[in-house]
């Protein structure tokens, strides 16, 4: 018994401290894109809301959500969808990490409504 728990706490242990433990994403409020920014140095695409933020809970001043192309795998489709809702005047939300400074949101997947 003393060996399961060592083993255990052990594995706990290794999880915590290189980053194993998955975290859940955090998910935006539903909203039109009004504003679309490409940055040409980066190629860091931005997305403004129309109601002025995307009202997250963990990242409330979020005024911006971003994609960047290196992190995304099927940069074209994740483009293509933002680009068709805000044509057709959809609503979206996003999935993703609030940033540090709380202004920017990093978007991992997007939702049409």
């Amino acid at each position: 018994m003393k060996t399961l728990t060592v083993l255990f706490l052990s594995l706990i242990t290794f999880q915590n401290a290189f980053g194993a433990t998955p975290v859940a994403p955090h998910t935006t409020g539903k909203g039109k894109i009004s504003q679309i920014k490409v940055d040409g140095g980066d190629g860091i695409y931005y997305f403004s809301a129309a109601a002025g933020t995307w009202g997250t809970p963990e990242c409330k001043n979020a005024n911006y959500a971003y994609l960047v192309p290196t992190e995304i795998s099927d940069m074209q489709a994740m483009l293509s969808v933002a680009l068709s809702a805000k044509m057709a005047n959809k609503a979206v939300w996003f999935e993703g990490e609030c940033q540090s400074d709380g202004g920017y949101f990093k978007i991992k997947n997007i939702w049409v409504e």
